[in-house]
């Protein structure tokens, strides 16, 4: 007879942590259960109903849980291992032996040892029974699965919960269940020839023996039941269920409720069964004495007898010991020996279970449990609040806000005293650096949400900063130090509650202290750290560390309840009270979350922050500073910067000012000093291009005011060209297109603004600086002919899309350097034939435009030299301009349109004039035709022809 069984089944599993997903192996393990009769045959009279183990099947998904594997159409087939099989083989064989009755023999392996089997060796002689299933690993919580994935997980998609909780436990996650496992037991066969078939039958009752309905789900997906009947192996002495159910009953029923388990022999036939009673039973109570919940892990549970009367009366049991650890502690409390013939006799048989509570409103901790209810024992609150800070972390943060609501309703009722103060806030610190732990991490919004929204306390305020400034002020106090350093690192937390508390008085004026004792406490506590700050190095250094990295997180509160202005004041003060070359990073990064708050937001805050930072940068990044932090400075800088190029920030015109005239100069040599091969280099680059970009008209000429003698500017001038055309192009890589464009565009004009000083301050006869002069030439040449501004060598459309944010800045570079050339007037022969070589470069640009409106500065340059000379001619021009020629040809650049341009102009030019009318035309020709040879022999310098080849060269020569 062959079966074939079709049955779909949706779970999703959920709260699997990575550490859970990641175990070295993972299996899926079915324990196969029959219900039916005793034996695997058809009967008459035979008791039905029963629950009998059938098998296991076990499946190996390590390789699914690691993400290695991900087929959601693929069957995994996983083979059936029956149980007992080969016992039921040999009893066949046995048939006529007298000592084996005829019916299974019995089966001495439980579910859990086969399947452990199957997983240790793997071998399954399934015969093709077994079961499919398709499995998906699907990351992510329950609603970004069902937003996900809504295909598979969907209202029908049964949410098997984790037993225990997730690795993080996430806010609003309600539980109230207590997991209870049938492990195991030891039964004596009293007067029957072979061991019993016991089931176990487990319920739920109350105090008076009321069974509670429904209590008990015996899988995720199941209705609930009232009664759970186990497993029967068959005449097994010391049975080992190992079955889990899921007890799950209102919170405020738990104190009086408890578990009761029943043990009864069951018959294979249906007569006998029925007059079979329970022979044993056994309970344990949910919830102790103390209050708190049964504690997790085995009980050891006492059987007693059934046969009496009093035995299902629940007033009668419940006065008994549940479990032989309790009789063990009534013994050595009382010195008086356990009666095992008591009211009800106790059986010797032996019976263990394991519970789990998950339960974010049942504690098993009794010392959190005292401090919740610790209106009860007012006089041992000392020890409550002590012991509170020894609770596992995951108790507390279950009963967050029960635990804060007692801590502050501590702190406000016992307000005429002090005595309770310093433990209540040492356990709130504790309790905001536990949820600062990666572990509970998900529940600062609940702490956020319990500040805003739960917190009442309109006090709390001054008790708070009172217990702060006392440890900040004892500080040297070694009893003391942990302790403030433990507060330091919860100061955003504590300072949320303080401002809450603070805006709460607002609103309850009447419950409100003196106002300005809130303001003076704050005052005091900066008093205090600068105080602490100046002390010598050695004394504190873990303890000013922790002030400076902490004390910027609570700018952004206490500034709704304190004057910004005056806040700022204070930490200004508290930065200058820290010595010179003591924490020089850990100070550098304090300011820079300073700048990161709101305060440097508000112009008035930052008239008062600006400066500051300005002295500490100016400091260390002087030229006599011994070892400056640059990585720390330049965090800071780009951070003021940042914030300055705000739109949202009101008027940033004076505070640019004060950066200019106290850091340009400075980050200019820093960034001329530092090696090209820094990786902070390009970080100081973008801060000096930033502050460039950042400065209007106005602040370059009071910049060039700012400098007291010519020298000075012609030195700040010198440098600044020779930076800039070391930098252009040479920090940032050159796919950084927007990086070296906006670069590119703030250099422009710098050096526009420069021209007007170099026009205004040193064109005259008497002040003319010939080497100023000609870096600026050389880099304003430098700067058209840079490769990222040839717009040639890029596609159509990222042409214009530059030439639409940024135009062609080749073009008002070149109009800048013809109007400049033009503008020195009799100091040109200084330049030719310098100059020669890199005007040609400007006019090889193939940009009609630009060549159009620079050709002529040859002509200029010949009119020069022809009025200046004795010979009156421009043999000079003319021979550097065919040597450069030929190099530039022969470096790729030129080309037809270049020739025919460049012929073009210069004749207009030279037939007009009435002294070079003859020479500037044969030299124009001239120069046509060395360019057209130029260009053949570049050309057929790639021909393979060599009579080609000589025929050019011999042209050219």
């Amino acid at each position: 007879m062959s079966s074939q069984i079709s049955f779909v089944c949706l779970s999703c599993a959920q709260d699997l942590s990575s550490s859970d997903l990641m175990r070295q192996r993972l299996f899926l393990v079915c324990q196969i259960i029959r219900v039916g009769s005793m034996e695997l045959k058809d009967g008459k009279k035979q008791t039905c109903g029963l629950r009998r183990p059938f098998g296991v099947a076990v499946m190996d998904i390590t390789d699914i849980a690691h993400g290695k594997i991900d087929d959601e159409d693929k069957q995994h087939f996983i083979p059936f291992q029956q149980i007992a099989m080969e016992t039921y083989i040999r009893q066949r064989q046995l048939i006529m032996s007298p000592r084996i009755p005829s019916r299974v023999i019995g089966e001495n392996e439980p579910l859990t040892a086969v399947f452990n089997k199957v997983i240790a060796t793997r071998e399954v002689n399934h015969k093709g029974q077994g079961l499919f299933v398709t499995l998906k690993l699907l990351p992510g919580d329950l609603v970004q699965v069902r937003k996900d994935f809504p295909h598979f997980v969907d209202r029908s998609t049964v949410i098997v919960r984790k037993m225990g909780f997730p690795e993080i436990i996430l806010p609003g996650n309600v539980r109230n269940d207590i997991y209870v496992t049938l492990l195991q037991g030891e039964f004596d066969r009293g007067k029957k020839k072979t061991p019993k078939n016991v089931e176990v039958i487990l319920s739920i009752h109350d105090d008076e023996g009321n069974p509670m309905e429904k209590a008990i789900f015996p899988g995720a997906g199941y209705d609930g039941i009232t009664e759970y009947k186990s497993v029967i192996y068959y005449q097994v002495k010391q049975p080992c269920w190992n079955e889990t159910v899921k007890v799950t009953i209102p919170i405020e029923d738990v104190c009086r409720c408890h578990m009761r388990v029943m043990f009864r022999h069951r018959s294979s036939q249906e007569s006998r069964d029925k007059s079979e009673k329970p022979f044993g039973m056994a309970f344990v109570k949910l919830m102790k004495g103390d209050g708190t919940t049964l504690k997790d892990g085995r009980h050891e549970l006492i059987v007693y007898k059934v046969d009496v009367k009093k035995a299902e009366d629940a007033k009668v049991y419940l006065t008994l010991p549940t479990t032989w650890a309790e009789v063990a502690q009534i013994e050595k409390q009382t010195a008086k020996q356990f009666h095992h013939s008591g009211v009800i006799p106790v059986t010797k048989d032996s019976f263990q279970i394991a519970t789990l509570t998950c339960s974010t409103k049942l504690t098993q901790n009794v010392d959190l449990l005292g401090l919740l209810n610790w209106r009860s024992n007012p006089e041992d609150l000392d020890q409550i609040l002590q012991r509170l800070m020894e609770v596992e972390g995951g108790e507390i943060v279950k009963f967050l806000q029960d635990t804060l609501d007692a801590l502050f309703n501590i702190m406000m009722e016992t307000s005429e005293k002090d005595t309770y103060d310093t433990l209540v806030f040492d356990a709130l610190v504790f309790i905001i650096t536990l949820i600062g732990d990666i572990k509970f991490q998900h529940f600062n919004p609940v702490l956020e949400t319990y500040i805003s929204k739960h917190f009442s306390a309109t006090l709390a305020y001054m008790k708070l900063t009172k217990v702060l400034n006392y440890y900040v002020g004892h500080a040297e106090e070694p009893t003391l130090s942990e302790r403030l350093y433990a507060a330091l690192k919860a100061l955003k937390y504590l300072f949320r509650f303080i401002v809450q508390s603070r805006v709460l008085s607002f609103r309850f004026p009447e419950n409100s202290e003196d106002p300005d004792a809130f303001f003076n406490s704050i005052r005091m506590l900066f008093l205090s750290f600068n105080t602490l700050m100046d002390r010598p190095l050695d004394e504190g250094v873990k303890i000013k560390g922790a002030i400076l990295k902490y004390l910027p997180s609570i700018i952004n509160d206490i500034q709704t309840v304190f004057d910004p202005v005056e806040l700022s004041v204070l930490l200004a003060k508290f930065i200058e009270s820290i010595p010179d070359l003591q924490f020089v990073r850990q100070k550098l990064g304090c300011m820079c979350k300073i700048i990161e708050s709101d305060l440097f937001t508000q112009p008035d805050c930052r008239d008062v922050l600006l400066p500051l930072v300005n002295d500490q940068l100016s400091g260390q990044l002087d030229d006599h500073s011994s070892k400056p932090d640059y990585e720390a400075c330049i965090q800071l800088l780009s951070t003021v910067l940042d914030t300055l190029d705000r739109k949202d920030v009101g008027p940033t015109r004076v505070h640019i000012q004060l950066i200019m005239e106290r850091l340009l100069r400075r980050v200019n040599r820093t960034v001329i000093s530092m090696d090209r091969s820094s990786p902070l280099i390009g970080h100081y680059l973008a801060c000096m291009t930033a502050i460039l970009k950042q400065m209007d008209d106005m602040h370059y000429t009071h910049y060039i005011s700012t400098f007291k003698t010519r020298q000075d500017i012609i030195d700040f001038l010198m440098e600044t060209f020779i930076m800039f055309k070391d930098l252009m192009g040479n920090v940032f890589p050159a796919d950084w297109m927007v990086m070296n464009l906006v670069q590119m565009q703030v250099f422009l004009r710098a050096i526009n603004q420069y021209s007007n000083v170099l026009n205004k301050l040193f064109l005259d006869q008497a002040h003319f600086e010939l080497q100023l002069w000609n870096n600026y030439f050389h880099l304003t040449v430098a700067f058209l002919t840079h490769k990222t501004l040839q717009l040639e060598s890029f596609s159509q459309e990222k042409r214009n899309k530059i030439l639409n944010k940024y135009g062609d800045m080749r073009k008002t570079m070149g109009f800048r350097i013809r109007d400049m050339w033009y503008n020195i007037g009799p100091h040109k022969m200084k330049f030719i034939p310098s100059m020669v070589g890199p005007i040609l470069e400007v006019t090889l640009v193939p940009e009609p435009e630009l060549r159009k409106d620079t050709i002529p500065i040859f002509f200029d340059m010949m009119q020069c030299e022809h009025n200046f000379s004795a010979a009156r001619t421009f043999e000079t021009f003319e021979n550097e301009l065919i040597t450069k020629l030929d190099q530039e040809v022969e470096g790729g650049r030129g080309d037809e349109q270049y020739k025919v341009l460049l012929e073009k102009i210069l004749l207009e030019h030279c037939r007009r004039h009435r002294y070079l009318s003859q020479s500037g035309e044969e030299l124009a020709l001239l120069l046509s035709s060395l360019l057209e040879n130029l260009l053949a022999y570049r050309t057929i310098t790639l021909d393979e022809s060599p009579e080609h080849r000589m025929s050019c060269t011999v042209n050219v020569l």
